[in-house]
């Protein structure tokens, strides 16, 4: 029994001694891994498609204009060209070639076809389209007609507003075919006072195959134009119509062609400085005539018409 005791602890013993000679097992710490950078991955935001500018749906109520057109139309046109800056000068109703090239202009600015005629699309733009776009080029607006004496002393009247007067002087004159010139290349006198068209008596007689004119005073002139005899002679009572408000300008007169009495407007017939002028209505009324004035061509048409649509009678 001790025997075995003994063994036992022997080994006891032995078991021990080996542990403590054996070396300490190392410790494997994991390795430490360093931390990794962060990279932030930015999505481009997409691309914003712009959207198209609105389009306005042409209005084919509008009859298409061009070359030779001529009306109310017409004007209301020129009149949005010219607050636009494609056109300048006075919107007269009358589709000229320097309408068309306006037109031209603003259809190139604004993205239209360019023909220079002014169908429903081009006209739905020019005039409802609250966007369009005014003529990019630097437009030099016409001067103001000045009050200084021309040669034939035609100027307003104290106070008159200058803005009714146009003087185009040098204007083509065309009558029945003929075209009136003098040797030295002058016109005859031209004016527009608002929409009146004032023509010189005395330059018409003078260049005119078949005008002859005379008088010696403010009170009686006689004038015949294509066979046509007009007596004119001022009127008893006589009205004052130099006023800057006044449509009219000048002294009331009587007029008799070929010794019918036709009814006359104060301001048709004036004498001033001694020269004596007429409104393209008289002409119309006492002679029956076709007066056209083409402001674009700087051109005066005259044509006489039939004898019996000589004017009113009284």
């Amino acid at each position: 029994m001790d025997f075995l005791k003994t063994l036992l602890l022997f080994m006891t013993l032995t078991v021990a001694s080996s542990i403590q000679a054996a070396p300490t097992p190392e410790v494997t710490v994991p390795p430490t891994l360093s931390p990794v950078a962060t990279v932030s991955v930015v999505t481009p935001a997409p691309t914003a498609t712009p959207l198209p500018e609105p389009t306005i749906t042409p209005n084919y109520r509008y009859k298409t204009l061009s070359v030779g057109s001529r009306g109310n139309d017409v004007r209301k046109m020129q009149q949005r060209l010219i607050e636009l800056g494609y056109l300048t000068g006075a919107a007269d109703g009358a589709y000229g070639y320097q309408t068309a090239n306006a037109v031209r202009t603003f259809q190139r600015a604004n993205g239209l076809s360019v023909d220079g005629a002014a169908g429903p699309a081009t006209l739905t733009a020019l005039l409802e389209n609250p966007k369009v776009k005014p003529n990019p080029a630097t437009i030099t607006p016409s001067p103001e007609p000045t009050a200084t004496p021309d040669i034939n002393g035609m100027i307003p009247v104290p106070d008159e507003p200058l803005s009714l007067w146009k003087n185009y002087t040098g204007a083509a004159v065309l009558v029945n075919g003929q075209a009136l010139q003098r040797r030295d290349g002058s016109r005859p006198g031209m004016w527009m006072r608002g929409t009146m068209l004032i023509l010189s008596v005395n330059d018409m007689a003078e260049m005119a195959e078949d005008w002859s004119f005379s008088s010696d005073n403010s009170v009686m002139a006689t004038l015949q134009v294509a066979q046509r005899q007009m007596v004119i002679q001022m009127k008893d009572a006589l009205a004052d119509s130099r006023a800057a408000t006044d449509e009219s300008y000048c002294d009331m007169y009587n007029l008799w062609v070929d010794s019918r009495s036709v009814t006359t407007a104060q301001g048709d017939i004036v004498y001033n400085e001694g020269k004596w002028y007429i409104t393209d209505e008289l002409l119309k009324k006492a002679v029956g005539a076709d007066v056209i004035f083409d402001a674009e061509e700087n051109t005066l048409l005259i044509r006489y018409a039939d004898s019996n649509s000589i004017g009113n009678n009284d």
